[in-house]
C-alpha cells in the first residue's frame, strides 16, 4: 500500500547567537558565513565594487563604526581602500563569525545596536549598517537610529541599507523622518 503522506521534513541543527533578549532569526555558523559572503559580493558587484557609496572622504581625524558586521566584509573592504590611521569598529551580537586576523585598525566588539557605548558619542564620521532586517523589531528601529545619530560625529554620514520591503518600517519612525528632513533643509541626495 503506497501512502500518500508525504515524508516529515529534516532539520539539521545549526547555531544560533545567544545574545540577551536578541530576535535575531538567522543562524552565527558556516553555512551562514557561505551565505554573507556571498551576499556581500553580490552587493558589491551591484554597487560596482563601490564599497563606500556616501559622498565622505576619511583621513587621518575619522572613525568607522559598522553595526551588524557579522564576518567584517565590508568594513575589511573599507579598510583596504583608505588610510591605515583611522580607527574602524565592527560589531555584532555575536562573535563567532568575526575574523580571526583582522586588520590592524579594525576592532572587532559584541555590542548590540540598540545600546551603543556611552564612550562613543559624538565620535563616528561614518556610520554604516545594512540588512539588519532580521535582527532588529519594529519597536527597535527608532531606538537604533538615535544610537546611530548619538555616535556620529557633527557632520558624519551614515550608510544605510535596508530591504524596500522593511522600508515601512523604517519610514514610520520619528529618527527616519528628522533624517529625511535633514537631507531636504542640506539639499543632500538619499543614495
Amino acid at each position: 500500500m503506497v501512502s500518500n503522506v508525504p515524508l516529515p521534513i529534516e532539520h539539521v541543527a545549526r547555531q544560533h547567537q545567544a545574545y540577551p533578549g536578541s530576535q535575531y532569526t538567522l543562524p552565527a555558523d558556516d553555512e551562514e558565513l557561505q551565505r554573507l559572503t556571498l551576499q556581500h559580493q553580490i552587493l558589491k558587484e551591484i554597487y560596482e565594487n563601490r564599497i563606500l557609496l556616501a559622498p565622505v572622504h576619511l583621513d587621518v581625524n575619522d572613525a568607522v563604526l559598522e553595526i551588524g558586521t557579522g564576518p567584517g566584509l565590508w568594513i575589511m573592504d573599507l579598510a583596504k581602500s583608505v588610510n591605515t590611521s583611522i580607527p574602524m569598529f565592527g560589531i555584532d551580537i555575536e562573535s563567532r563569525m568575526f575574523p580571526v586576523s583582522p586588520r590592524k585598525q579594525i576592532e572587532f566588539r559584541v555590542e548590540s545596536a540598540t545600546r551603543l557605548p556611552a564612550e562613543w558619542t559624538n565620535t563616528f564620521s561614518l556610520v554604516h549598517q545594512r540588512l539588519l532586517m532580521a535582527g532588529l523589531q519594529r519597536s527597535d528601529w527608532p531606538i537604533v537610529l538615535g544610537e546611530i545619530h548619538r555616535v556620529l560625529r557633527p557632520g558624519g554620514w551614515v550608510q544605510l541599507g535596508e530591504s524596500a520591503a522593511w522600508g515601512e518600517i523604517i519610514l514610520e519612525s520619528l529618527a527616519w523622518r528628522n533624517s529625511q528632513q535633514w537631507f531636504e533643509a542640506y539639499a543632500l541626495p538619499a543614495i
